[in-house]
């Protein structure tokens, strides 16, 4: 009988396990739902600092093969909980629970927020044979391929900028985050400065943009984030940032793009779907509430 192991993190190997872990996931549930090689490479960076790369993510795999992990950040109490579908129902998904909750306590968390994709039929029933309830609005899934990328054209006084034209900068939308942060996605190891557009304005001040992580491996990119600040929106600069970026991205070689948001932002929606984007998939959240347990 093969053995299957739980262990912490090992940030020498595991990205690229992690790697062939997502892409067989994608490929048996939904390319959109697992897509998060960029957001979950940039935050195990060992010096990001929302997340203990020693405490927050514990791996489950057997004969070397990763089956699933969850992964936490500091501050949240949303883990990404993933497992091959083959292991619902098993020890190994009962012992995932196990952990998530245990970390859970020792973050002084009150409940465990998770989310699951619509299609996605064994997680939803695991979930709620675990005493998660569904709650809040879903997220919305939307992709589309590289054909026919729409022409764009910014207002007067308006650049494009990328981190490297603008070094200084500590934003990505417009929003304001911290150096470190910012630091922390020009090393992560799927971070390409050419997919990240921002546009500033007089030269001056950044106030719209986007981040657009590529996986060379499935040949598609995720947009994520994707903002502009109040006094700067209905000016076409997400627009225009995201079609440069589309550009970008099909040189690589890529053939499709996926971007999420709120079911309850309009707005967004129909920015994408003017971009040529259609709904693939709704991501449904659910609760544990941990005073119950």
């Amino acid at each position: 009988m093969k053995k299957i192991n739980r262990r912490s993190f090992n940030s020498l190997y595991d990205i690229k396990k992690l790697q062939i872990f997502l892409s067989e996931m994608r490929n048996l549930v939904s390319p959109a739902g697992y897509f998060h090689l960029g957001d979950l490479i940039f935050r195990t960076n060992k010096e990001s600092n929302n997340f203990d790369i020693l405490k927050d993510i514990q791996i489950w795999e057997k004969s070397g093969i990763i089956i699933g992990f969850v992964l936490y950040l500091t501050t949240e109490s949303n883990p990404e909980f993933q497992i091959n579908p083959d292991y619902y129902n098993t020890i190994i998904s009962k012992d995932m629970i196990v952990w998530t909750i245990e970390r859970a306590k020792e973050l002084n968390l009150n409940s465990i927020e998770v989310s699951c994709l619509d299609i996605d039929k064994k997680k939803n029933e695991f979930l709620l044979a675990n005493n998660f309830k569904p709650f809040d609005a879903p997220i919305v899934f939307m992709q589309r391929d590289l054909k026919n990328i729409p022409e764009y054209k910014l207002p007067v006084d308006y650049s494009f900028v990328t981190i490297n034209d603008f070094p200084k900068t500590t934003q990505i939308t417009g929003e304001e985050s911290s150096n470190k942060e910012n630091k922390n996605i020009i090393k992560s190891d799927k971070y390409n400065d050419d997919l990240g557009i921002r546009v500033i304005h007089k030269n001056v001040q950044i106030v719209s943009g986007c981040i657009c992580w590529y996986d060379e491996v499935d040949k598609c990119g995720l947009f994520e984030p994707v903002g502009t600040i109040e006094e700067h929106r209905g000016k076409g600069l997400a627009f225009s940032a995201m079609v440069r970026t589309l550009l970008n991205l099909k040189n690589y070689g890529a053939n499709k793009v996926y971007v999420r948001t709120g079911l309850d932002n309009t707005p967004a929606i129909n920015l994408y779907k003017k971009l040529g984007f259609s709904i693939s998939n709704y991501d449904n959240g659910f609760e544990l509430d941990l005073n119950n347990i």
